[in-house]
């Protein structure tokens, strides 16, 4: 049979707007702090926190709606869970209350303790911005989504905390990149002093100026006024 639990808690509206944010995936999105899928029709898929959750809406009668409802953690060869969402008018608001069946054996009390921490009182405090805020919603007939502001400091938020919350996924190793995506840094241009040939100033050997034998002024022999033998006075 698995684990049953109930779990209660009042937020500060009306019973229809408790049903009517639990359908909406933006609401729902903004009252978890999750993102929410959900088509608000019987037989609609829903999802929550980030895919952690998972399910189909099998009722939405008046006060209450049923739900075929699991969560990642669950073995493969477990089958659904049952949830009813009640929603009761109060003096305060509205008395809400999830009954859970179902749920796997030996998760009951960590089930029990994930509604109480990540839906009814983060609801409290998102129906308490949305109370506060009366004409906006009144006019637009829309929830404060996108202005919403949540104090998460009145809630001790672990990350290793039991569900419904998403476990925060481990750290990943560090993704080897593919070779495709790999930025394999190109050998930078090292600025080589090996110039292009073309850039190459080589500098063509200087014509030495070699110095032609200058004209030495080499003075011919003169024309020795060598003096013929006079002849001799006989």
């Amino acid at each position: 049979m698995g684990d049953s639990i109930r779990v209660s808690g009042t937020v500060p509206v009306a019973p229809e707007d408790v049903l009517r944010a639990w359908l909406d995936s933006a609401a729902h999105s903004a009252f978890t702090g999750g993102v929410a899928f959900i088509e608000p029709v019987v037989g609609g898929r829903f999802s929550a926190w980030d895919g952690y959750i998972e399910g189909t809406t099998i009722a939405i009668e008046g006060a209450r709606i049923v739900q075929a409802w699991r969560t990642s953690e669950f073995p493969e060869s477990a089958p659904d869970s049952r949830l009813e969402i009640l929603v009761e008018a109060t003096d305060d608001g509205t008395l809400v209350t999830l009954v859970h069946s179902g749920i796997p054996r030996g998760q009951g009390d960590r089930y029990e303790d994930g509604w109480m921490r990540w839906y009814l009182v983060p609801m409290r405090e998102y129906f308490g911005n949305v109370s506060s805020h009366p004409k906006e919603y009144s006019e637009t007939g829309e929830f404060p989504t996108a202005e919403l502001e949540r104090d998460d400091s009145s809630v001790e938020r672990e990350r290793s905390s039991p569900p419904p919350r998403r476990a925060a996924k481990p750290k990943a190793a560090a993704r080897t990149k593919k070779p495709s995506e790999t930025k394999t840094e190109k050998p930078s241009k090292a600025k080589t002093n090996k110039a292009k040939p073309s850039e190459t100033k080589t500098k063509k050997r200087s014509k030495t100026k070699t110095e032609k034998p200058s004209k030495a002024t080499t003075k011919k022999p003169s024309k020795a006024t060598t003096k013929k033998p006079s002849a001799g006075r006989r």
